[in-house]
């Protein structure tokens, strides 16, 4: 996993989740009809720190004959911490 600063070229995949979360007026105590560009500015203000974690995914067909109720995929994810 790599965990970085955002930048402006993170905000639409900080929206996709960000944007629903506040929509649903569960977690936050922000109004639920705040604009994207609002909820941007709030979240990743000059004002604040905000960070991104990026996961490291593989896939890889199998290749032993399985059962057709079995998936025939498999993945791996990869967790580094220090």
């Amino acid at each position: 996993m790599l965990i970085r600063p955002a930048t402006s070229d993170d905000a639409p995949a900080i929206w996709s989740i960000v944007g629903p979360t506040i929509r649903a007026g569960e977690t936050y105590a922000l109004p639920r009809d705040m604009s994207e560009a609002d909820a941007l500015s709030y979240w990743m203000g000059s004002d604040r720190q905000t960070f991104v974690a990026s996961l490291e995914l593989y896939l890889r067909q199998r290749t032993a004959p399985l059962p057709s109720s079995v998936s025939d995929f498999l993945w791996i994810t990869r967790i580094l911490l220090s």
